[in-house]
This record gives C-alpha cells, sequence and structure tokens, in this order.
C-alpha cells in the first residue's frame, strides 16, 4: 500500500537516507515501496527499481511527479 504523498522531489534523498541509514535499499526501491507499491508494474517502474544510477532514477521520479502532480 502506497502513502498519500511523497515528499517534495527536492527532498526525496534527504528522506531515503533518513528512512534508510544504512542504504540497504536503492533510492529506487525504497521510493517505490514508500509510494509507489501496488501500481500496474510497467517497464519504467522495473527500471526505477532496479537501476543504480541517479540521473535516471531521478528523471523518472520527475515524470512521476508531473504525471501525479506531486509537490516539488
Amino acid at each position: 500500500m502506497r502513502k498519500a504523498h511523497p515528499p517534495k522531489f527536492s527532498q526525496i534523498y534527504d528522506e531515503y537516507c533518513k528512512a534508510d541509514p544504512n542504504k540497504q535499499l536503492r533510492v529506487g526501491q525504497w521510493f517505490y515501496n514508500q509510494f509507489l507499491a501496488g501500481m500496474t508494474n510497467t517497464s519504467e517502474l522495473d527500471q526505477l527499481y532496479n537501476t543504480t544510477d541517479f540521473d535516471t532514477i531521478f528523471a523518472i521520479l520527475e515524470r512521476y511527479y508531473a504525471r501525479y502532480q506531486w509537490e516539488l
């Protein structure tokens, strides 16, 4: 079950570090588990969950923020 609203886009990494200080999950995994779980699986979600490239992660997340009109 996903949470209602993610943190501001500019605060994603800080929130990730607070929630998972030992960095057991990648940023994309953490974000997916917290805010996107239960959504229809797409290749974009697979890429978000599995990539370690920050540019790719934040490009995908930026599209989700625009799509769902979450606060940047």
